[in-house]
């Protein structure tokens, strides 16, 4: 593969673009085009990776980048490595995992809008939050975790819920886990299907201070050791599963008894 830069299009770009999405450091457009925002994504990847922070993808980039593509499972020896691995939970957080792989691929519509049929509206009758379904609603990725969790316990009252009632922000799920001692440090913490991961994304609250903290979430699906593989919502728009790194999340939350 020849170096790509700022400036480059084509196929390459846009099977970079998509290497970067799978393994968190989106979400981007996998339009083949290398614009600032591809380039920034491949400064965090090569950071979180020790390369050459220089924005350009070039044979160690690539090869970083592209490890776990260019080495994939032949075997039923793997496919049932990677069955152990996300048969980790109890049968209540497995459930819940369930739940949440049910609404895999689902979108915002339209695209931008936050607006997610069967779960932003309901969020806003909770709050009793005036929604006409025309205004942009807010950021999801909590307000469907919160979902997926009363979904796949099978319960109806949220008061029933391990939260009590449905968070809308992943500092609210943060806070919860501090304040009950079932907070865990990403980096020492080894996490188990249907955990809580939280992330810092700055600018995704209203109030700074929360946003560092904890800007987005989403569920454990496996614990690769190094990684997690994940489904959340608000992400590209959409519920996706996806491949992070620990390095790039700040905790886990437990949230069974």
């Amino acid at each position: 593969m020849a170096v790509l830069r700022m400036g480059s299009q084509g196929r390459s770009v846009r099977k970079v673009q998509r290497a970067l999405n799978a393994k968190g450091f989106g979400p981007l457009t996998a339009d083949g085009d290398f614009g600032r925002l591809t380039k920034a994504a491949v400064i965090q990847f090569q950071q979180s990776e020790n390369l050459d922070a220089d924005g350009l993808v070039g044979p160690a980039t690539s090869a970083a980048l592209f490890a776990e593509q260019e080495a994939p499972s032949s075997s039923a020896q793997e496919g049932q490595r990677e069955l152990t691995l996300l048969l980790s939970g109890t049968l209540q957080a497995l459930a819940v995992c369930g739940e949440a792989i049910r609404w895999l691929d689902v979108a915002e519509d339209p695209p931008g809008s936050n607006r997610v049929q069967g779960l932003t509206e309901g969020y806003a009758d909770f709050w009793h939050i005036p929604y006409s379904g025309q205004e942009p609603a807010y950021p999801w990725c909590a307000i469907a975790v919160s979902q997926w969790i009363r979904k796949g316990l099978g319960l109806e009252e949220w008061s029933a819920t391990p939260f009590g009632k449905w968070f809308g922000g992943a500092w609210q799920i943060k806070e919860w886990g501090e304040n009950r001692g079932c907070l865990y440090e990403a980096s020492s913490h080894t996490s188990r299907s249907g955990e809580v991961f939280l992330m810092s994304r700055a600018g995704s609250s209203s109030d700074p201070s929360r946003a560092t903290r904890a800007g987005h979430c989403g569920l454990v699906l496996a614990d690769q050791g190094d990684r997690v593989i994940t489904i959340e919502g608000n992400t590209k728009n959409a519920v996706r599963s996806l491949s992070r790194k620990k390095s790039t999340l700040d905790s886990f939350v437990r949230w069974e008894p």
